[in-house]
């Protein structure tokens, strides 16, 4: 999908209520070009022939859940940034949008116009990056491929690894052992070990408890973010919150959640696809770096300032 630099970015909200729609309508026809839909299947129709920049559900509508609109939606426009709207604290809702929506931001009902403007503003334009870094790939082709020799020069690399934050010993190594057999594991029991871990190894992706220690591991994410946005979160989670899950998704853009007890075949299979999204970030770094410059912040009474602090101050020294 080629974006028109001179058109207007274009919103597809989805609500089963009109009011509602007429209200989203009237906030943002200004400066975007909108348009509604009053069911899942009425978006998804309209996305087969609009290209919408960003695609706003909310999550409660008879028929069609918002989770599976975005769920459908990223197979048919993948570069159409997803934001789920909802007034329900719905836990299933909430993982679901991460692990099937891959959703950039969860937005809470009753909005507030200012913080709903922002959001959609942030989502246009890692809608308006992808796309150009889209195009430009695909203008690029195969030329950078075909001049690189056969036989590379360059020293061998690590391979890319796994780590595992978990403060219980026993569970670190389950893990371990469920994974080691195909790409090297690390783990950590403690938010500094694993920036121990992080500094010392090639890692892509972070396979993390929701809370380390009673410790809720959003300051981390958010600030590993900021750092290394190339690396790739699945959090575990055996009692989940629905509001620190949230906190998750906007504020550490978290790839997906897994409820304990963990099934081993969706275990591996979530860190193959974190491994593919990570390797791609890697191959486009600039988009990586301008989605994580995207990330809501953390209200200051919610962040771990020390642990921030340290997080710079260990990868930077």
């Amino acid at each position: 999908m080629t974006m028109d630099a001179t058109a207007r970015p274009r919103l597809l909200f989805v609500d089963d209520e009109a009011r509602i729609l007429v209200s989203l309508k009237s906030i943002f026809r200004t400066d975007y070009e909108v348009r509604t839909a009053n069911s899942g299947a009425e978006a998804l129709d309209i996305l087969r022939d609009w290209p919408a920049d960003v695609l706003i559900s909310d999550q409660r509508m008879p028929e069609m859940t918002g989770v599976d609109v975005l769920r459908s939606a990223a197979e048919l426009r993948p570069d159409t940034t997803r934001i789920l709207l909802t007034g329900y604290s719905d836990l299933e809702a909430i993982i679901g949008s991460v692990n099937d929506g891959e959703i950039f931001r969860f937005v809470s009902k009753p909005w507030r116009r200012n913080e709903l403007r922002d959001t959609v503003a942030a989502a246009v334009r890692v809608a308006t990056r992808a796309q150009a870094a889209n195009d430009a790939s695909a203008q690029a082709g195969d030329a950078a491929v075909e001049t690189v020799p056969a036989a590379a020069t360059a020293e061998p690399q690590e391979r890319t690894g796994v780590l595992v934050l978990d403060a219980d010993a026993s569970e670190r190594e389950a893990l371990r052992h469920v994974l080691s057999a195909d790409r090297p594991v690390h783990v950590a029991g403690s938010f500094y070990e694993a920036l121990d871990q992080i500094k010392q190894h090639r890692i892509g992706t972070v396979i993390t408890e929701s809370s380390i220690g009673g410790e809720p591991v959003t300051t981390l994410v958010n600030g590993l973010h900021q750092l290394r946005p190339e690396l790739v979160y699945i959090v575990l989670t055996g009692q989940p919150d629905a509001q620190h899950i949230i906190d998750l998704i906007n504020y550490g853009q978290i790839y997906r959640v897994l409820r304990k007890p963990i099934n081993v075949s969706v275990l591996r299979g979530a860190v193959n696809l974190a491994d593919r999204r990570h390797h791609s970030l890697q191959r486009q770094p600039e988009r990586a770096q301008q989605m994580t410059e995207e990330l809501a912040v953390i209200p200051p009474e919610r962040q771990n300032r020390s642990l921030f602090s340290k997080i710079r101050e260990f990868l930077y020294a």
